[in-house]
């Protein structure tokens, strides 16, 4: 017989291949007979486990995960596959809290977050027609809106109001439009507070909001549905939009310094035009020019107001602002800011004579509307120069229907009234 050979014994072996009194390797995590037969090497398991295996392996039964006492007859073999070890948490985890605090939060209004989808995708393109100025009501002013409640409430009032204009859907259009009076009213009380206090945190909020905010008046101030009271207080009060314009260059002079070194800077910047007599044609040159006669004729209805310096001086100077906005429209993209430019430069006496429906004050207003025409594309401006010249002359008498012809003329055709120039 040959001689046994020798080998070395393994006392730090696992406690499988000790069970079985066979050598281990003592590879870890796991020796080659735990690998080779697919059982759980306790190379590999936790101090807990391990305890496990060794009363499994020394007792006569089995403690079960569901409590129960297994019986050594019907125990598993040694050689069946242990459960995949359990991981346990580092030390240095300990400290972690192990529940987490419920989140109260409400749930996601989808309708909110389809308008912020439009203003995303298209609402944005349309509020300006200067590059510039486009991508920051893309990209600023939504960032400043998760910042300001009642910016966000701005922005998502004039998207529906967007919507409502492209929907030809009733009941689509219904929500639209509520949701856009609450977004509407929830933006006016949340700047109110802001209006005595602007800052320089604030200030960028406050003058994108009352600017949104002007845009929704200005075109609300036509909408049909917007209910009966609104629309016979609408119907009594032309051009209710021009106070709420004046307020927003009135916060934007207040804040005109945080505003320049701030993202709306573009705001600011005004596009230099000549302003030169002749960048008109002589058909609009002499209708301007006749409202000079309008304000100085003293037989005509309603002289006596003349007689008062602020009331003519504040004629003239709304006559002379008027021909410069019409003489700075000679690109497209000064065409939005030319026409919003005579209701900021006519005086404070001019306003309150409009709003009293003065009639020279309605002519001159209606003369301006013409400016209208030539911005039909926006949506928001769609229809406001033939609403605005059908208010003002439901409020006129024949006496002063002619004054108007030219206007009237210009408006009801589309066109400016005057030869564009440049390109």
């Amino acid at each position: 017989m040959a001689p046994r050979r020798s080998h070395k014994k393994s006392r730090t072996g696992c406690q499988r291949c000790k069970r079985r009194r066979i050598k281990c390797d003592e590879t870890h995590p796991s020796c080659g007979n735990c690998v080779k037969h697919a059982i759980a090497c306790d190379f590999s398991l936790s101090t807990e486990q391990l305890r496990a295996v060794s009363q499994e392996l020394h007792s006569p039964s089995q403690v079960a995960t569901t409590g129960q006492v297994i019986p050594s007859s019907s125990a598993p073999s040694p050689a069946t596959p242990l459960p995949p070890p359990v991981p346990t948490v580092p030390q240095s985890s300990a400290s972690l809290p192990t529940t987490l605090a419920p989140i109260h939060q409400p749930n996601l209004n989808v309708l909110d977050l389809s308008l912020m989808h439009h203003w995303s995708i298209a609402t944005w393109s349309t509020v300006s027609n200067r590059d510039d100025v486009q991508q920051l009501w893309r990209l600023n002013i939504p960032t400043l809106a998760t910042q300001h409640a009642f910016l966000m409430h701005a922005v998502l009032a004039v998207s529906a109001m967007h919507l409502h204009s492209t929907t030809t859907c009733a009941s689509a259009r219904n929500r639209y439009l509520t949701a856009a009076s609450q977004h509407h009213e929830r933006a006016v009380r949340g700047i109110a507070p802001c209006l005595a206090h602007i800052s320089r945190d604030n200030c960028d909020a406050v003058v994108a909001t009352s600017g949104l905010v002007a845009i929704y008046s200005f075109l609300t101030s036509r909408i049909a549905e917007i209910g009966p009271a609104d629309a016979a207080a609408n119907t009594l009060t032309p051009i209710g939009w021009v106070p709420l314009l004046r307020g927003v260059h009135s916060i934007l002079e207040q804040a005109q310094s945080w505003v320049h070194h701030g993202p709306l800077s573009p705001l600011l910047a005004h596009p230099g035009h000549a302003l030169t007599p002749d960048k008109l044609d002589a058909e609009t040159e002499r209708s301007l020019q006749s409202l000079y006669r309008l304000c100085t004729d003293l037989s005509l209805p309603g002289a006596d107001e003349l007689a008062a310096t602020d009331v003519s001086t504040a004629y003239f100077s709304a006559i002379a602002e008027l021909r410069k906005s019409f003489a700075t429209i000679s690109k497209w993209d000064s065409i939005v800011s030319a026409i919003f430019r005579w209701p900021i430069a006519a005086t404070d006496r001019f306003v309150q004579l409009l709003l009293e429906r003065r009639p020279r004050a309605l002519v001159i207003f209606v003369h301006y509307c013409v400016l209208f025409t030539l911005v039909e594309g926006f949506w928001w401006a769609t229809g406001s120069a033939r609403f605005e010249l059908e208010r003002c002359e439901a409020i006129l008498g024949l006496e002063w229907r002619h004054w108007i012809d030219w206007p009237r003329k210009q408006i009801m055709e589309g066109r400016g009234g005057f030869t564009e120039v440049g390109s």
